[in-house]
């Protein structure tokens, strides 16, 4: 039987309902929108490094 190809956003839903998963994921979420943030600023800025 082949196997059924799963998307990022199936298995981000199954590995979603991991309560420490999920933890983990939101947390990371967070400290990659401040980056984001930060960069954006920087750019703003004019500052390079």
């Amino acid at each position: 039987m082949a196997k059924k190809l799963l998307g990022f956003q199936d298995v981000l839903k199954e590995e979603l309902k991991d309560k420490d998963f999920k933890k983990f994921y939101e947390e990371e979420g967070r400290r990659l929108a401040l980056g984001y943030k930060i960069a954006k600023l920087r750019q703003k800025q004019g500052l390079t490094q």
